[in-house]
């Protein structure tokens, strides 16, 4: 049995937590679950990014997919954020090829934005570790 608890911090951003459990002995069976803060109004869009997983380490040329859903509105825009600087903007489901390359080793921040028709605007968020 495993319980996992989210804490409140009430900033509406969804922070991703990723938990790998696998089974000793057997090569190739794993469940990954990722655990979602999610603290934002009922209204706010919510974002969430598939690919990669919160702590994964990257490099060379690697997909992000993010999938986003709306309760209230219609959802009209996503961007990508990396160390709070835009690289991506486009359509709701897009995919997004980052060449890690020019960052530098290290821990980044990769965030997704999605907007809806009211204005509203969900956040989700994970760190992933850049080494080439």
């Amino acid at each position: 049995t495993l319980t996992l608890t989210s804490k409140q911090d009430s900033n509406e951003t969804d922070n991703a937590t990723t938990v790998k459990l696998t089974s000793p002995g057997v090569a190739s069976s794993s469940v990954t679950a990722t655990i979602r803060d999610d603290d934002r109004p009922a209204t706010t869009p919510l974002a969430i990014i598939d690919t990669p997983h919160n702590g994964d380490t990257v490099s060379g040329v690697i997909l992000i997919r993010a999938t986003a859903t709306d309760v209230g509105g219609s959802l009209v825009d996503a961007k990508l954020y990396l160390d709070g600087v835009r690289v991506f903007s486009g359509p709701v489901g897009s995919t997004f090829s980052w060449d890690t390359l020019p960052v530098a080793n290290g821990v980044h921040t990769l965030e997704a934005r999605v907007s809806d028709s009211d204005g509203n605007e969900g956040r989700s968020n994970i760190k992933v570790t850049v080494a080439h």
